[in-house]
């Protein structure tokens, strides 16, 4: 899914003056709090995962080579299949170690689960971007905002020293009328502007 840049030039017309707001409310679905974390994420790993399944696998298949020499040493096996088995089986250690702890770092479920059972509350307006959901309220200067960007299924808000938020399509009646949304928060954001 391809994100576009949504650019305040863009943002033209009489009717898009900064005494407007924009207001939405509504619940996300986790498909779409899927799609969402997906598109925004570059990379599969952390840095935890990378250390655990990179740096002890060598460790696990050293220790299991050393083991498995030992074993066979006993047994009156030649040398030459004793080490070939030994890396045989050391490498399918530390394979299997990586590919295991790989699967279990991935994250089973996106996002939280009060993220998809409660509604959310967005007015947008030229001072800030006030989101609100149960008991929590969250306000954010324009500043903050680093990038508006666009695709057929939201509009993301991409923020800068804080969590990337986004309006689903299914809040507005069709995808023209989300785009006619985005130009006006588009027009409602004041310059100067920073793009990522």
């Amino acid at each position: 899914m391809i994100e576009t840049p949504y650019r305040p030039e863009e943002a033209t017309g009489d009717e898009l003056s900064y005494r407007d707001s924009v207001t939405k409310a509504g619940h996300i679905t986790p498909r779409q709090l899927k799609r969402f974390i997906k598109a925004r994420r570059n990379g599969g790993f952390g840095p935890t995962t990378l250390y655990y399944a990179g740096v002890v696998a060598p460790v696990i298949s050293a220790a299991t080579l050393q083991l498995f020499e030992t074993f066979f040493s006993e047994y009156n096996i030649s040398p030459l299949w004793a080490d070939l088995l030994s890396m045989i089986f050391a490498a399918s250690a530390g394979l299997s170690w990586f590919l295991i702890f790989t699967r279990l770092a991935e994250r089973q479920k996106d996002g939280r689960d009060d993220e998809t059972t409660q509604s959310f509350d967005f007015n947008i307006d030229r001072k800030r971007i006030l989101i609100k959901r149960k008991h929590i309220t969250t306000q954010l200067d324009w500043a903050a905002i680093v990038d508006i960007r666009t695709t057929k299924h939201y509009i993301a808000f991409i923020v800068e020293g804080a969590n990337d938020f986004f309006i689903p399509v299914d809040w507005f009646d069709n995808q023209k009328q989300m785009m006619e949304a985005a130009r006006k928060v588009a027009a409602l954001r004041p310059p100067p502007l920073k793009v990522r």
